[in-house]
């Protein structure tokens, strides 16, 4: 059986309170990027180094000390992009601040093959981000094509995981190797992790849908590519 989620939150949650490290999981240093932001939990990374003055909602996101009233209306306005408004909840969390409700803004799916690592990240406006494990990369905004619906459908899938109790993780782990599957799930109160073999998380009364969802998403971004 796979690991429960709030087990695996506990083993992330030893890394404490300090900025996630910019993990390197493919030769190329821009898809490393592109991987190290699909998790909204780095906002160093969106950072310019130029020193022009942001328009909304970076000003809010970026303001250094954070403004948590701005962060706490930007986070609940459903009219946002899910990626800003889990990186304006994942200020609101590290500075300490309660936020209400338990929203799930992303599902991401980490599979370890031979030759390099599998990522698909979903996202609750329908938005995904694919990495192949040789770096390759297919990226689809919000639209009401096929896989914005299956990419909506498998955050659904997922409400369970943030609906239940128990402790987040507060730091990300390094990406998973060996038979080891991850799905973490990116909420308002945090990460939530679940990982463990295929054959287990199928069987798996919460992990089998989301991992069943995951797939249908995944064989229509293949059969997108070929059309």
């Amino acid at each position: 059986m796979a690991e429960l989620p709030e087990l695996a939150s506990d083993a992330a949650a030893q890394a404490g309170d300090a900025a996630p490290e910019f993990f390197k999981p493919y030769p190329d240093l821009s898809v490393n990027f592109i991987y190290n932001l699909l998790f909204c939990d780095n906002i160093s990374l969106f950072r310019s180094e130029d020193d022009s003055v942001p328009g909304e909602p970076w000003r809010t996101l970026l303001q250094e000390p954070p403004d948590t009233h701005a962060l706490r209306v930007l986070s609940e306005d459903e009219a946002n992009e899910s990626r800003l408004r889990a990186l304006a909840c994942h200020r609101l969390f590290r500075t300490g601040a309660q936020v209400s409700g338990k929203r799930l803004f992303a599902v991401i799916v980490e599979v370890p093959l031979s030759h390099g690592l599998d990522v698909l990240a979903a996202y609750a406006d329908g938005q995904v981000r694919y990495i192949n494990h040789a770096g390759a990369m297919s990226f689809f905004d919000v639209g009401p094509g096929d896989v914005n619906v299956r990419a909506r459908r498998l955050v659904i899938s997922a409400k369970p995981f943030v609906q239940q109790p128990g402790p987040c993780a507060k730091a990300r782990m390094a990406p998973p190797v060996g038979d080891r599957i991850r799905m973490s799930f990116v909420a308002s109160d945090g990460l939530r992790v679940a990982e463990g073999r295929f054959d287990a998380l199928q069987k798996d009364a919460r992990c089998g849908p989301v991992l069943a969802a995951a797939l249908s998403l995944l064989q229509t971004i293949n059969t997108t590519a070929q059309r």
